[in-house]
């Protein structure tokens, strides 16, 4: 099935719903158009997010689950499962961090092997960025299997702080671009918008 929404573009192929949501293609065209089209750039960020999901789905497989819905939106990929909950918080933890473990790995290949810079530190950025305790991500998601939600909720709302006061100084002091900042700030309304 093929359907084209106000925000997004929705394909089904073979019981797998793919999503690509119209923040996805802001990003990257914001990317494109602020800090010049270096392919080797924009393709290292895509392949460590696509090894990073890769890493997610070979452990969910290996645990018998499978993806039931692949989104790409601005923020990045997000994967949702029908039978993730059934399993226990260690075999969700190591699911969870599967993606984060692939990014470490792969940053960790290329710096040792001498590859271009852009290739090992966008796995480690990626890598980081998924750690923080936002909902939307692997950190987040494990903080929530082992903290009371009250002790989560004030790690999660420091972690906004903290992350938007960072961010608006690597904005500032030019060390980060608008992609960057357009993509945190997706995240951050997903955050903050997010119903419990």
């Amino acid at each position: 099935m093929f359907m084209v929404g106000d925000v997004m573009l929705n394909i089904d192929f073979r019981g797998v719903r793919l999503c690509v949501k119209f923040s996805f293609f802001f990003v990257i065209a914001l990317l494109a158009l602020t800090e010049g089209f270096e392919e080797v750039r924009l393709f290292a960020a895509l392949g460590a997010c696509v090894c990073h999901e890769l890493g997610h789905i070979f452990a969910m497989s290996a645990f018998g689950s499978a993806p039931e819905e692949i989104a790409l939106y601005g923020g990045g990929i997000k994967i949702t499962t029908q039978g993730e909950q059934f399993f226990g918080r260690g075999v969700q933890t190591v699911i969870l961090l599967a993606g984060c473990a692939v990014n470490f790995v792969l940053a960790a290949v290329f710096f040792i092997t001498g590859a271009p810079r852009v290739l090992w530190l966008v796995n480690v950025v990626l890598g980081c960025f998924n750690l923080l305790p936002f909902s939307y991500f692997d950190g987040g998601r494990v903080l929530e299997l082992y903290l009371p939600i009250r002790a989560y909720d004030h790690i999660r709302a420091a972690a906004v702080a903290l992350t938007a006061i960072g961010m608006i100084w690597l904005i500032l002091s030019g060390k980060a671009g608008p992609s960057l900042g357009a993509t945190y700030a997706l995240v951050l309304i997903s955050e903050l918008t997010k119903k419990r």
